[in-house]
């Protein structure tokens, strides 16, 4: 999701105060950019990762793969 504003279409305000009477003497829109992504991975093998009978105290390899395929 991309998000840009402009001082006719934010939300954002700032506004300014006087220091005794809190009067609101000036509202400043604050503008900002936004790029918003979702995470995006991919494992290999998606499926079946056996390592059939494995005795007590014996190893057995297997080799898979996470992959980052997202814009971080």
């Amino acid at each position: 999701m991309k998000l840009k504003t402009n001082n006719n279409t934010t939300d954002i305000n700032m506004e300014v105060l006087e220091g005794k009477t809190l009067e609101i003497t000036k509202v400043v829109p604050i503008n900002v950019a936004v790029n918003s992504v979702f995470s995006n991975y991919s494992i290999t093998p998606l499926k079946n990762m056996n390592f059939g009978p494995v005795q007590f105290n014996e190893t057995k390899t297997r080799t898979f793969e996470i992959k980052n395929e997202g814009h971080f």
